[in-house]
């Protein structure tokens, strides 16, 4: 199955569900648990289903048909977006109520006892969360020592808390999920409209793996999942979750709708052996200009950005603050002049 976390309008206070799916789209529960408070990141073991509250500052807990559901199964999280479990433990990440003061991720015995709240200090903000048998990943916002210039980095640490690397794997622009499996580490690039991939160890990085398109909404990736033969996420505001193979090919952005606005997502195992994912396609966006950190890529530069975009984005804020399919009718000059389209909201919700 695969589960997600959805929201109706995606506010930070509001009530949401945990939704599940069979992995191929059908039997489509959007309410299996109801009452959530802003949920984010989902995570599952063997037993059962773990969300972050965002809005509430607890993880929930419920069995994997919904029962015996619990909001506040582990309480005192600072904001908490990603969750992901291992072995014997839940992780979860906690955002600072000030950026400058760095964040940090929690740990619990599977039970909810034992609550290291914190159990690794991070020097940026963690928000989304993953895991393997030997490592925990998280998606990292990081500041300059002048704090001119944001950075962006998928960080890394060891199932202990050692062996930090806050700057694992630099990525080049704002990212809302991370995810892995035994291969690759995918992340979703919020800025570009894009998911980037690498190898388990780092290398081989693909800032733009799979480039997103704009029909019927613009869409913007956040929660993203991993299996052994496809990469999941969710599209904001087109409100889907989509589908495409680990080499970025067959891509299906339309893959289950969902009526809400859905954040984080897990999958279970297709079956079968593991898909044997060659390299990702070409991008067809033009290539970044400026540094890609490090040492930070700072968007308000001079140099730093793409020729002739076709999405401008206020990165994911809100719908209403992106433009899309722009034709540019001059580029160059100290003004560049183009068409483009713009989700305008509607007063009783959507766009």
């Amino acid at each position: 199955a695969m589960f997600w976390a959805q929201s109706p309008r995606g506010a930070e206070k509001e009530a949401g569900n945990i939704g599940q799916a069979a992995l191929g789209g059908s039997a489509v529960q959007e309410s299996l648990v109801a009452g959530a408070s802003a949920p984010a990141g989902v995570a599952v073991d063997g037993h059962h289903i773990y969300w972050a509250n965002y809005g509430s500052g607890t993880i929930g807990r419920a069995n994997l048909d919904g029962s015996e559901s619990s909001e506040d199964f582990i309480s005192g999280a600072e904001s908490p977006l990603g969750v992901a479990v291992e072995g014997n433990y839940i992780y979860w990440t906690s955002q600072p109520i000030f950026a400058s003061e760095g964040g940090a991720i929690g740990r619990a015995n599977l039970d909810g006892s034992e609550v290291e709240q914190p159990f690794l200090h991070t020097r940026g903000v963690p928000a989304a969360l993953a895991v393997d048998s030997e490592h925990l990943y998280w998606t990292n916002e990081y500041w300059n020592h002048n704090s001119t210039a944001k950075g962006y980095a998928i960080g890394r640490a060891s199932l202990s808390g050692e062996g930090v690397e806050e700057r694992f794997i630099p990525i080049s622009n704002s990212t809302d999920g991370v995810a892995v499996n035994g291969s690759f580490v995918f992340w979703t690039n919020v800025g570009e409209h894009a998911l980037g991939r690498a190898n388990l160890n780092g290398a081989g990085v693909v800032q733009r793996c799979i480039t997103l398109t704009t029909s019927p909404l613009e869409n913007v990736p956040e929660g993203v999942a991993l299996n052994g033969q496809h990469v999941y996420w969710t599209n904001y505001p087109a409100d889907t979750i989509a589908r495409a193979n680990l080499d970025g090919s067959e891509v299906a952005e339309r893959f289950l709708p969902i009526n809400g606005v859905p954040a984080g997502v897990v999958v279970g195992d297709e079956g079968g052996p593991p898909s044997s994912a060659g390299p990702c396609p070409p991008s067809k966006l033009p290539l970044i200009f400026g540094p890609i950190n490090p040492p930070f890529a700072n968007p308000y530069t001079r140099g730093w950005g793409e020729v002739a975009p076709a999405v401008i984005s206020n990165g994911g804020a809100s719908a209403s603050g992106t433009i899309s399919r722009i034709h540019w009718r001059s580029w160059g000059g100290k003004v560049a002049v183009g068409q483009g389209f713009n989700p305008a909201f509607r007063p009783r919700g959507g766009y």
